[in-house]
């Protein structure tokens, strides 16, 4: 649900940033750089349509730019970029990974908006920020791209899907956890018990179905 949730938004600002970049008068620029802009529309249409876009793994909390995620997937301006010819800009932008577009007034990023015949107003709205995803799917080329050798990010895998891990984990428990008098609820008692009681009830049920399965 939330994947599809934030990628609709992610769609629905591209799509609307290219309809304002269509809209824009740009007769004042030369031919070279009237072309170049060509491209870089139709270049965002392809990305926006594909449907591909960043996953914030990182920072819980915090709607954040992506120049490219933990699983390689970039952004839209990293793919402007790439699809242009200029993979090592990329590369150098990876190393302050979650910077805005905004805050830059100068070096390889600007020279190469001046000459992409977009405007930085532009290049900032093409940049988006992405909100927290605690669970996403692991994609399916993710050890192809990242290569097998390197290890998966600091997260619990489960079957295709893996969760975040806290930043402080709690010790895990070394022995089996304590047994409590089995308690013979009667139909409707549940309901009388108070909601602090039904969550640690829950909760109980909860540790010993993990040490079951050996998790724990």
């Amino acid at each position: 649900m939330f994947n599809s949730i934030e990628d609709e938004r992610i769609r629905n600002h591209l799509e609307n940033t290219e309809k304002l970049m269509l809209a824009k008068d740009y007769s004042h620029l030369n031919d070279e750089l009237k072309n170049s802009r060509k491209n870089m529309i139709k270049l965002l249409h392809e990305y926006w349509k594909a449907g591909s876009f960043p996953t914030n793994t990182e920072f819980p909390m915090k709607r954040l730019p992506h120049i490219k995620d933990v699983y390689g997937v970039p952004c839209a301006m990293a793919y402007l970029i790439e699809q242009s010819g200029d993979v090592e800009l990329v590369k150098e932008l990876e190393k302050t990974n979650n910077v805005f577009i905004k805050d830059v007034s100068d070096g390889p990023l600007i020279d190469w908006i001046n000459k992409s015949g977009i405007t930085k107003d532009e290049a900032c709205q093409i940049q988006p920020s992405y909100a927290f995803d605690p669970i996403t799917p692991l994609p399916r080329d993710f050890l192809k791209r990242r290569g097998k050798d390197q290890p998966i990010p600091k997260r619990v895998r489960r079957g295709n899907i893996i969760r975040k891990l806290p930043e402080r984990t709690p010790p895990r428990a070394t022995g089996p956890l304590p047994k409590r008098k089995t308690m013979n609820l009667r139909d409707g008692q549940l309901e009388r018990l108070s909601p602090a009681r039904i969550a640690e009830l829950k909760r109980l049920k909860k540790l010993r179905e993990l040490q079951a399965r050996g998790l724990i």
